[in-house]
């Protein structure tokens, strides 16, 4: 009865071609020794994707939303962690996000599902990025640049903060298409990579309430600056309720 219920288990590794299995990282638990990654050899299916094929832009695949599974595990061996400044939420808990924001009405203009145009960036910084709080893009050596974004609140042209893929496939990080990075540069400075996107667009509801969270706790955080400190007093807390605002929909 135990063997009927057995369910066949799918460890993901990643080789960066180093001789004699030295190279092999298991996805979400790190390198392993090369004795560990023998064992592992000999019942395992190596799969093998050309980049040039996860990075070409006028393939089907990369006019859908979602990545394939070899797109999405290249691109989260490649960058190892969130990719924003300081964050080490490891990718495999992470979303993969468009830089240049995915056209749902016409997928041939918007950002292509392609390795040249994802990042990988944990929930709670792809919602900064898609608030129009942080933009960034990627620069030809595979490096990412972030730069405040159009709802900043200190907003700073000048802003340049630049991070690096740490995943074992960081070396092939730079993109296969280097015309990508200089449309995400454009897209990113312009303020178009977040509010205002076709993405943004298709949920009116909710940049609307985040819209009315955000002005709420500005003018609660003035009021509380400005109040004279009799006693220890808490800063509002995203908590506060709301306004009655309705939402335009």
């Amino acid at each position: 009865e135990a063997r009927s219920a057995a369910r066949r288990v799918i460890i993901h590794a990643y080789d960066d071609g180093t001789p004699d299995n030295r190279g092999i990282t298991l996805a979400g638990y790190g390198p392993i020794t090369r004795h560990t990654a023998e064992e592992l050899q000999r019942d395992a299916r190596r799969r093998v994707n050309a980049l040039s094929e996860l990075a070409d832009p006028d393939t089907a695949a990369a006019r859908r939303h979602t990545p394939s599974e070899a797109l999405a595990r290249f691109c989260r061996g490649r960058d190892g962690t969130c990719v924003f400044p300081g964050c080490q939420t490891s990718a495999e808990k992470s979303d993969l996000d468009h830089i240049v924001p995915f056209d749902h009405d016409h997928p041939d203009q918007g950002g292509h599902t392609t390795c040249d145009d994802l990042g990988t960036l944990c929930r709670f910084h792809h919602r900064l990025k898609t608030d129009g709080v942080w933009a960034y893009y990627r620069e030809t050596d595979g490096s990412y640049v972030w730069i405040h974004g159009p709802h900043h609140p200190d907003r700073d042209p000048a802003t340049r903060i630049t991070t690096f893929p740490t995943g074992p496939f960081a070396g092939h990080a730079a993109p296969r298409h280097p015309e990508a990075s200089r449309l995400q540069r454009e897209a990113a400075e312009a303020g178009e990579t977040g509010f205002g996107s076709a993405e943004s667009r298709r949920r009116p509801h909710l940049r609307h309430r985040r819209d009315v969270e955000r002005r709420n706790l500005r003018a609660q955080a003035r009021l509380w600056r400005q109040a004279p400190q009799t006693g220890p007093v808490s800063p509002p807390t995203p908590s506060t309720p709301l306004s009655d605002e309705e939402p335009p929909f």
